[in-house]
């Protein structure tokens, strides 16, 4: 009569033939939880170090887009650099977003805040008209943004 085999249960990544009853088996799997999980820390603390950019970024849009309409087709020379300097910092911080965020929501935040932005500050300081429409679309820009946050949660 053979002798019972002992379960030889393969470990992920490892080569097959190696089992989880040998001593060092534990080990590996400790080790692979405790990157996992520090991974997932890390991972955790660069896309709120990204919201943040990605936020002020979405500023800037703004800004770039507020500055483009004092240059006067770049006629005004200090609205013109201030267009270049922020287009760049605003693409920038984009990119920078995006390495780490999922781009839908990241998209949608940063052309939310800056349209929003926009419209307000166009409101106020050009003088653009003000209607229910306006407001409404407004309202429905900041509920799409916010849309795409809840499900993007899930992940």
């Amino acid at each position: 009569m053979r002798p019972e085999r002992p379960n030889r249960t393969r470990l992920p990544g490892w080569p097959t033939g190696v089992s989880t009853n040998r001593p060092d088996a534990n080990l590996y799997a400790r080790t692979v939880n405790m990157v996992r999980s520090y991974q997932f820390s890390r991972m955790t603390e660069v896309s709120g170090v990204a919201w943040i950019v990605l936020m002020f970024s979405g500023v800037m849009e703004a800004g770039w887009a507020l500055s483009l309409k004092a240059s006067a087709g770049f006629t005004r020379l200090w609205p013109t650099v201030a267009f270049f300097v922020l287009i760049i910092a605003s693409m920038a911080g984009l990119m920078f977003a995006l390495r780490t965020l999922p781009v839908g929501p990241a998209y949608a935040v940063w052309v939310g805040i800056g349209a929003v932005l926009t419209a307000v500050i166009g409101i106020i300081a050009f003088r653009d008209p003000v209607t229910i429409l306006t407001i409404g679309s407004i309202v429905l820009i900041i509920a799409g943004v916010v849309g795409l946050q809840v499900a993007g949660s899930g992940h």
